[in-house]
């Protein structure tokens, strides 16, 4: 009977053993399991992990030529009427795609070749027709709550992008701006954008909105305006107080928003155009014998890099192109007028030529070769006449147009000179005597 029992008892050990080992095993797996997978995320790549993340909408922009000159300088009031119009060209093909933002880009249509443009300048996937500013609109398309993966993504995209490019090749919109204009504009597919072409152009360029946009007038009595050459109004900033109690004699503009004023005393100050803060410089006056000197930020018509030139005052002739290295503030000799003796306010064009706008009876309009002085064309402004050092003026580009700044200390005519068709026309005039302005590069 005792045997017995001792026989049982070993039996049943006997299973207990394995069993205890077992248990250990599983509990080990188990926990080899949870390490095993709580490091998964670390070794998988993130496009994988993205596809169960990926939202069930794709976004992306669509760039349009148009034949709207000035369009960058328009605001549009109702753009829920323009994304409207536009989506109607979309609709029967992709009734989930909408418009959800559109805007004028500061940028016009490109007709150079790729190997002469920066990276911020967009080119077209084909000849539009079209030369005026690019249009951007930021489309977006509603996916099936199923399509998670960057594959169902990209799709869906191509598909949306082949639609816009073949029902879009030319359309005719009604835009509405807060001028209380509608503006039939003609607009042509030019191609597509994962990023905001808008960002891409004037961080590239350094370009902010304020000198993508407006151009700057300057008064005598140090009064900051911005232009409107859309409707030829002046609209009042800011009065710049620089640490001087000379006048202001001409002013230029730097991509970034940096204005340079030179004042009547040869003292050359900067300011923001955002605050109109005055900043004095380090510059040394009357360097090269240049005492005075109208000026104008200009690039060469290929890539960002812009320079600032000077063109000389009746002080101490002959008359001059120069430049000032804005980094060490020293001015280097270009070249002589040989053809025109007269002070000149400088502007420049897209292309990268060089304008001067000579003070006389009558003034005349120079092209002039930046890179040695020469005076290349000539054309005489009859309708304005002062004899030398008499009047004030400015000179300023926008777009295909010139436009001129003059009178005396109590009114300015503004003019405008159309470089196709040579003619010159009055638009208004103004109770300010302008003495400055100024249109950065990025116009």
């Amino acid at each position: 009977m005792l045997m017995q029992q001792y026989n049982q008892i070993l039996s049943r050990s006997g299973w207990a053993v394995p069993l205890a080992i077992c248990c250990i095993l599983s509990t080990l797996l188990i926990i080899a399991g949870i390490i095993i997978l709580s490091l998964i995320p670390v070794y998988v790549t993130p496009k994988d992990i993205n596809h169960n993340a990926l939202s069930n909408k794709i976004s992306f922009y669509t760039i349009y030529a148009s034949d709207m000159i000035d369009g960058r300088s328009l605001t549009l009031s109702d753009t829920n009427d323009l994304s409207l119009q536009m989506e109607k060209n979309i609709a029967r093909s992709n009734k989930m795609m909408s418009i959800k933002s559109l805007r004028f880009l500061p940028q016009a249509v490109s007709t150079r070749s790729k190997r002469q443009t920066s990276d911020s300048t967009i080119i077209c996937e084909q000849n539009t027709g079209l030369t005026g500013d690019l249009f951007a609109t930021n489309d977006e398309v509603q996916l099936s709550s199923t399509c998670h993966s960057s594959t169902c993504h990209q799709g869906h995209l191509e598909k949306s992008e082949n639609t816009i490019r073949n029902n879009n090749n030319r359309i005719t919109v009604n835009m509405k701006s807060t001028d209380n204009k509608t503006r039939s504009v003609n607009l042509a597919f030019c191609g597509f954008s994962t990023t905001d072409p808008y960002d891409r152009i004037t961080s590239a360029s350094k370009c902010t909105s304020e000198t993508s946009t407006y151009v700057y007038l300057l008064d005598q009595d140090s009064n900051l305006f911005q232009f409107h050459p859309e409707t030829f109004t002046v609209t009042f900033i800011a009065m710049i107080n620089c640490s001087t109690t000379a006048y202001p004699y001409s002013m230029a503009i730097q991509r970034n928003g940096t204005a340079w004023v030179l004042f009547t005393d040869g003292s050359l100050y900067t300011f923001d155009v955002t605050n109109a803060q005055c900043q004095a410089t380090t510059y040394v006056a009357e360097q090269e014998g240049l005492i005075l000197f109208g000026m104008h930020f200009a690039t060469d018509g290929s890539n960002n890099n812009e320079k600032l030139y000077l063109s000389s005052d009746s002080s101490n002739p002959p008359f001059r192109l120069a430049t000032l290295d804005i980094d060490t503030l020293e001015i280097s000799i270009i070249g002589y007028y040989e053809t025109i003796s007269a002070r000149a306010e400088l502007t420049g064009t897209n292309d990268g030529k060089l304008f001067g706008l000579f003070e006389g009876a009558p003034y005349i309009i120079a092209e002039i070769n930046r890179t040695n002085g020469e005076i290349l064309s000539k054309t005489s402004q009859d309708m304005i006449q002062y004899t030398s050092d008499s009047s004030n003026f400015a000179f300023t580009t926008y777009s295909s147009n010139f436009f001129l700044f003059v009178g005396d200390n109590s009114f300015t005519d503004i003019f405008i000179y159309n470089l196709s068709t040579k003619i010159t026309t009055k638009t208004t005039r103004i109770s300010n005597g302008i003495v400055g302005s100024a249109v950065s590069t990025c116009l």
